[in-house]
Parts: structure tokens; C-alpha cells; sequence
């Protein structure tokens, strides 16, 4: 392999250790992005769409005692009115709320609000003709369905903290991301850091092997190779039989030898 491929392979190296990096930065980023921010989009907004349902049911409740209690007509038209509106606003806060819904048990909750919705206002209708006509019977319909008011109230508290859970658990799973994240960057950039420098040493020692000495020494070497230096010392180790450090000594010793010849035969010629 060539001095070129070497550091082409090197530098490949880096780069896909920082492609690794920055795909699994990104990636993770996302999730912990989509587990924060359902918060934002989902949990917040269901559950304050339960507070306004489970609000203006009270406020309902109340207007339908007035109602019993009331003796004018006007006063009880005044209070069917509002109890109307405030239905017309819990039924929307409802409607609103299932596109907010996040798993099976979030649905269920939701269903069974609705089924008690509609048996509560069903008997509120009732209550409200008997309020109308002022029929002693209207008080004891209005205790039946406060009954079934409790149980709607429980439920809806019930859904609101099962929707804080949710959230919590959404919160929880984005710093358990978080921490996988760290450890996973750490392990990857010390396998890549790991992977750099065997790279690195090992183009290292075969630059040092093929050179037999270190690239500024063998500058010097070359210089006064060229030169005419002939007689200049050359170290290397025993093992050293084809490096470029090797070669110039052997062609320095073959030029030095043939000098030298060559000195012989002139002397005995003279």
C-alpha cells in the first residue's frame, strides 16, 4: 500500500468516525426533542382541555341547583340558558380532546366520560322539566344525578393524573435517552479514537520501516549522498534489508568501493 493510500485510509477513518458521531447526535437528538416536546403539543393541552371539561361541569352542576331552587321563571330560564352553554363547552373541550389522546388506556378514560356524560345529562334534562313545572320530584332526580356527578367528577381527576403520568414517563424516557446518549458517544469516540491512533501508529511504523531512519535524517543522508559525501555513517538496525535509508548506504559502500578501486589502479598505473 502506498504512502498516499495510507493517509487517504487514515483520513477516511476520521471521517467516518465523525459521521457515526454526528448521525447518532442528530438521531438521538430528535427523540429526546419528540419525548420533551409531546408535553408541549399533547400533555399540556389535554390536560388543560379535562380542567376546562371537568370546570364548567361544575359550573353546570351549579346552575342546575339554582335551577331546582329557583321560583321564577325568568330566574330559570336565566339558568337553562347558561347550562346550556356551559354543556356547549364541555362537549367541545371533549371533542378537542380526542386528537390529543396517546395510548389505548387514554381512550378508554375518554369513552367512559362520554357514556357518563350523556346518562348525566340525560337525567339533567329530566331535572330541568320537572324544575320547570315545579314538581317536588325534581329535587330528589337532582340527587340521583349529583351521585352520578361525583363519579364523573372522580373520573375526570382520575384521567388528569393518569395524563401528569404520562407526561412524567415522557419526561423520564427523555433523560434515560439522554444518558444512553452520553454513554453511546463515549463509547463510539473511544473505539474511533481507538481505531485513529492504530491507524496512525501503524502507518507510522511502515513510513519508519520503508524509510529505515526519520524523514529528517534521511534528508541529511540524501544531501550528502549527493554531494559526494561517501563516507558518512549510516546506522540502522540489523533487520534493515530494504529500506530507502538501506539502499543509499549500499550504493554509498558500492560507489565508496569503486572510488576507491579505482584510486588503486590509478596509483599502479602511475
Amino acid at each position: 500500500m502506498t504512502i498516499a493510500k495510507r493517509m487517504y485510509l487514515l483520513v477516511a477513518a476520521c471521517a467516518i468516525a465523525m459521521i457515526i458521531l454526528i448521525g447518532i447526535a442528530l438521531s438521538q437528538v430528535i427523540r429526546v426533542y419528540e419525548y420533551t416536546n409531546l408535553a408541549n403539543v399533547n400533555g399540556i393541552p389535554s390536560i388543560m382541555e379535562l380542567a376546562k371539561a371537568e370546570n364548567y361541569y361544575q359550573k353546570l352542576r351549579l346552575n342546575l341547583l339554582r335551577h331546582v331552587t329557583a321560583t321564577a321563571q325568568e330566574e330559570k330560564d336565566d339558568y337553562a340558558g347558561q347550562i346550556q352553554n356551559r354543556r356547549k363547552v364541555i362537549e367541545e373541550a371533549l371533542d378537542n380532546y380526542k386528537s390529543l389522546q396517546m395510548d389505548e388506556q387514554d381512550k378508554t378514560l375518554l369513552a367512559a366520560e362520554q357514556k357518563m356524560f350523556a346518562s348525566y345529562f340525560d337525567q339533567m334534562n329530566h331535572v330541568l322539566a320537572l324544575s320547570n313545572t315545579n314538581a317536588p320530584e325534581a329535587v330528589g332526580l337532582l340527587q340521583e344525578a349529583d351521585k352520578l356527578a361525583v363519579m364523573l367528577t372522580a373520573k375526570l381527576d382520575e384521567h388528569i393524573v393518569y395524563n401528569q403520568r404520562l407526561s412524567l414517563q415522557d419526561a423520564a424516557n427523555a433523560a434515560d435517552i439522554k444518558q444512553a446518549v452520553v454513554w453511546e458517544f463515549l463509547g463510539i469516540a473511544v473505539l474511533c479514537l481507538g481505531i485513529i491512533i492504530a491507524l496512525g501508529v501503524w502507518i507510522t511504523k511502515r513510513l519508519r520501516a520503508q524509510l529505515g531512519v526519520e524523514p529528517a535524517e534521511l534528508t541529511v543522508i540524501a544531501r550528502n549522498f549527493v554531494e559526494g559525501n561517501l563516507t558518512q555513517k549510516i546506522v540502522l538496525p540489523e533487520t534493515d534489508k530494504s529500506s530507502v535509508a538501506y539502499s543509499i548506504r549500499v550504493l554509498q559502500r558500492t560507489l565508496d568501493g569503486l572510488v576507491q578501486s579505482l584510486g588503486y589502479v590509478s596509483q599502479q598505473h602511475d
